[in-house]
């Protein structure tokens, strides 16, 4: 929000705090602020100007400053979650090394998903996961009960890039009232197979 006076979720619904979250987030990428990464959760370009001094900031104040973040999908949202509602402490993701974030397993992770979960389902944050990484790792991705070679290869392999398959994501929840909804995105561009039997039947009949 960057005036950090941040929104209660109780006082929005959840669906339409899903879908400020990735209008934020939408935002965020087209200013530059953050550039889509596979298999991290979020790097800091600054990581090591944040000390332990700064471990009672808000985090969005301490990401703020930065010059651009790195972030896969959940990271993303993390991060427009944190801009948005309430407040997220820097020293919920502070260890003895600094602030944590690139891992993929462990503490951070656990706590990055905390803190999406009164936003988004499980499911929805292993499918969002899983479509942007284009295979099953992570905190939530590994437990996507979606299949596969039917929607997460497709939609993968549809957004060659990290960055185009990201906006994909987002502007499919935008549009689906909160939920992210794969299929949609694969079904849209499908041309009908024209029977060539039948359209020499309607040419020979004048149609």
């Amino acid at each position: 929000m960057g005036l950090h006076t941040y929104l209660e979720l109780k006082s929005v619904p959840k669906n339409i705090a899903r879908i400020l979250i990735c209008y934020d987030a939408l935002l965020q990428l087209r200013q530059k602020k953050i550039k889509p990464r596979k298999n991290t959760y979020i790097d800091l370009a600054e990581a090591k100007k944040v000390g332990k001094r700064q471990k009672n900031l808000q985090l969005d104040q301490v990401i703020e400053k930065q010059p651009y973040c790195e972030a896969c999908a959940l990271g993303t949202l993390l991060i427009s979650r944190a801009r948005i509602f309430n407040s997220l402490k820097v020293s919920s993701f502070m260890t003895e090394w600094g602030l944590d974030f690139c891992i993929s397993t462990g503490d951070s992770g656990y706590q990055l998903m905390n803190s999406l979960l009164p936003y988004f389902d499980k499911e929805q944050l292993s499918l969002v996961e899983t479509c942007f990484e284009g295979y099953g790792q992570g905190m939530a991705g590994r437990d996507c009960k979606v299949d596969y070679d039917k929607v997460i290869k497709p939609f993968a392999n549809k957004y060659k890039t990290a960055e185009s398959r990201l906006i994909a994501i987002l502007k499919n929840i935008i549009s689906n009232d909160g939920l992210f909804i794969p299929e949609k995105n694969l079904s849209r561009g499908r041309k009908k197979k024209v029977d060539k039997k039948e359209t020499v039947v309607k040419e020979n009949q004048g149609e």
